[in-house]
């Protein structure tokens, strides 16, 4: 604006400069011509003073007008840019409310900035919820671009594996990614522009990890390529589950074979007329009857399993006095350590101790200790019950002076039908289902358990039960 009011200041000065030159000129002219009486010199200054202001008035107005309709110009033609914005991004006509040019352009551009705003807002407001998303989704994300790189790793992945961003982005993916089944993948989808999956096992420092990978071909909505998006499920649980599955189900249609077999040869053999010999007769129906009692026995501990795994599974929580319970646990098992010749020992710090537990299933887990430790006890030892307690916990620790569990299986003592002496465990008449149920209902009081052991020297098994 100011230099629109220089430019017009020099034209006006510049024509009323000419406009009089041009009058002195033509009156000088015509005196000298004698076309004018000298005497009249004066009058005719006047005249020509009127005419000269009437051709500079005249010059001005369309001079101004002129330069005005040059510098309205552009405020109009962006005026109608402005408002050709505003129709686009709403998608209605835009009025025009304004007849004042400069008016209108200005409100075009305020309606256009806050709408552009908004916008702004809009679109950042999609952004955290994309990259929220993005971040927090439970698959590990793998964005390469067309050229190959990695443009993108999302949280879950970093985690996964491991690994910065800084490692890999902007990286080759066959530089980035070590996985020779998963730089496949991606070659093949770059090369077909097609999905393609793979379930692969991926090697970690302590285990390997199953990861079912997907790769998606991306295109923009013009169908031009833009990379390709990998995905990593992790599939550990789901296979470590069905590996517990497939061993449940072998080993328990092993363990009640063995019982069933023996039943029906024994009662096969009686029927073609052993049965007429009284001292086999005797013998036979002593076995099928042990054999009876263990097929029992794993039904029983086969139903506890399931009993204590299921969901909402509710316990009946009460204050139990626990050095009681220990007792009651000797008396039932008392049998058992004489005929191995194992003394039972109870090692307190007080008289009587007491924690919030369901007493009949924490009598349980007692039971199956001891029962284990007094199975797994050399002969002429003992098993000793540690009671202590803590501000929170009242800790049992059940230690035996046996065989002992071999550091690289001691994680494998809580699966189903796990035995560390398989042939002692069966003349002992044990399922391998006693610490699983253990486990479990230590599971659901939400207490802990632990083992130690020394190969040769003993075992001490530790469950805490909260106060």
């Amino acid at each position: 604006m100011k230099k629109l009011q220089v430019k017009l200041l020099m034209e006006i000065a510049g024509i009323a400069f000419l406009v009089f030159l041009g009058m002195f000129l033509v009156n000088w002219v015509m005196i000298e011509l004698s076309f004018v009486d000298k005497n009249n010199y004066i009058e005719m200054i006047w005249i020509s003073l009127g005419l000269g202001f009437i051709v500079l008035v005249a010059t001005l107005f369309f001079s101004i007008r002129y330069s005005l309709r040059q510098f309205m110009k552009p405020i109009k033609d962006a005026t109608e840019v402005a408002n050709h914005l505003l129709q686009h991004i709403s998608g209605s006509k835009i009025e025009d409310l304004y007849s004042d040019n400069e008016v209108h352009f200005t409100n075009s551009i305020s309606h256009l900035t806050e709408m552009l705003h908004s916008l702004k807002n809009v679109n950042d407001t999609e952004k955290i919820r994309l990259e929220t998303l993005i971040e927090n989704i439970g698959s590990g994300l793998v964005f390469i671009d067309a050229q190959g790189n990695i443009s993108l790793i999302n949280r879950t992945f970093r985690n996964l594996f491991n690994v910065n961003e800084i490692d890999l982005l902007n990286k080759p993916y066959y530089q980035g990614l070590q996985s020779p089944d998963i730089k496949m993948l991606i070659d093949t989808v770059f090369i077909t522009e097609k999905s393609d999956k793979i379930t692969v096992e991926i090697p970690f420092e302590l285990e390997n990890k199953s990861f079912y990978v997907a790769g998606e071909p991306i295109f923009s909505k013009d169908n031009i390529w833009k990379g390709v998006l990998v995905v990593y499920h992790d599939i550990s649980e789901i296979k470590r589950l069905e590996n517990i599955r497939k061993d449940f189900v072998a080993n328990v249609s092993h363990e009640l074979k063995t019982p069933i077999t023996s039943l029906k040869g024994f009662a096969e053999t009686l029927l073609d007329g052993a049965k007429n010999d009284p001292e086999i007769l005797e013998q036979f129906l002593q076995i099928i009857h042990s054999e009876s009692e263990r097929l029992q026995r794993i039904i029983g501990d086969l139903l506890e399993l399931s009993i204590v795994e299921k969901d909402g599974y509710q316990l009946d929580i009460q204050e139990v006095e626990v050095v009681s319970i220990v007792k009651e646990t000797f008396a039932i098992l008392h049998k058992k350590a004489e005929k191995r010749n194992v003394a039972l020992v109870i090692d307190r710090e007080k008289e009587k101790m007491f924690c919030k537990a369901d007493p009949f299933r924490m009598k349980q887990v007692i039971i199956n200790l001891v029962s284990n430790a007094i199975s797994y006890s050399f002969e002429d030892s003992e098993v000793i019950v540690h009671l202590n307690e803590t501000e929170k916990f009242v800790t049992i620790l059940v230690q035996d002076f046996g065989i002992g569990i071999e550091e690289s299986v001691i994680p494998r003592v809580f699966e189903r039908f796990y035995r560390v002496d398989k042939a002692r465990s069966r003349a002992q008449g044990g399922t391998g289902l006693g610490l699983a149920i253990v486990k479990h209902i230590m599971e659901v009081h939400n207490g802990q358990i632990s083992v130690e052991s020394e190969v040769g020297k003993g075992t001490t098994f530790k469950v805490s039960f909260s106060k």
